[in-house]
């Protein structure tokens, strides 16, 4: 007997589409048009949270997270979001300042591979008793960030995996290097595991510093809690799919076919640049 075809049902897919041949005419696949977005944090003073704002999003609170062109932009971060690692770089972001229209992730006027050479302290007009760098030639914010992308997974399993990158500037440096060293420690066959072969539990949590107050990202193994240490274990790809997944975009970016979305980690990070490479 003939092996019956299998035909995936992809989410609100209609019945007389789905068992056409389609494979992406019209679908732009060159480099410059090939951008991950960024999930940046809502903070106290991002405009998506002002109720009265035009940029407001209904049910957006500080302490969630955005991905703009995303079904569901704003992603609720109480239980947080599973996370398949693939790549990561780091940059200098050229940014206008909050005060000068900067905020809401809009803010972005270059990046670089490095910090310029021409790049000046200057005195934090919000905090006198702070520096932070600038462009002498804009006045704008030279802020250095580092970049983590891969697969949000939806745990559902109603949506498949949708690419993202998790930026990290100021003190996310530090939560960046945690994570860092964290898949370092994941050994499989006695050699460092790749990192699309872990997927992590991403939370944000509440970071306090004087009278200050902003949110920041919390990375942790995403696997079952381990009953002798209370740790989430680890939580290995379920899938050689899952797994050869990761791998095609993390080639896809190391080669520059596709590209991440550029920008600081939120609006605290953008001007509270304490917490260096």
């Amino acid at each position: 007997m003939a092996k019956e075809a299998t035909v995936r049902k992809e989410a609100g897919l209609p019945a007389h589409l789905a068992n056409l041949n389609m494979q992406g005419a019209g679908v732009s696949t060159s480099q410059e048009d090939l951008l991950i977005p960024m999930v940046r944090i809502l903070q106290a003073l991002s405009p998506e949270v002002e109720k009265k704002g035009a940029a407001y999003i209904p049910g957006a609170e500080p302490g969630m997270a955005l991905m703009k062109n995303a079904p569901n932009p704003v992603l609720n971060m109480d239980n947080g979001i599973l996370f398949q690692p693939v790549y990561a770089n780091k940059a200098v972001v050229e940014w206008v300042p909050r005060n000068s229209g900067g905020g809401g992730g809009g803010g972005f006027a270059g990046s670089y591979p490095e910090m310029p050479k021409n790049a000046k302290l200057a005195d934090d007009p919000n905090n006198p008793k702070k520096k932070i760098t600038v462009n002498p030639e804009t006045g704008n914010l030279l802020v250095e960030t580092r970049y983590h992308g891969g697969f949000i997974i939806d745990e559902s399993g109603k949506n498949p995996p949708m690419p993202a990158v998790i930026p990290f500037s100021s003190t996310g440096h530090t939560v960046a290097k945690g994570w860092n060293f964290l898949m370092s420690q994941k050994i499989a066959g006695g050699q460092r595991a790749d990192a699309w072969a872990v997927y992590y539990r991403i939370k944000t949590k509440l970071k306090t510093r004087g009278s200050q107050n902003w949110y920041i990202f919390d990375i942790t193994d995403a696997g079952e809690v381990d009953p002798a240490t209370k740790q989430p274990s680890t939580y290995w790809v379920p899938t050689v799919e899952d797994y050869n997944r990761g791998k095609a975009l993390y080639e896809s970016l190391a080669s520059g076919k596709v590209k991440f979305e550029q920008g600081v980690a939120d609006d605290h990070g953008a001007e509270d640049d304490d917490d260096k490479m």
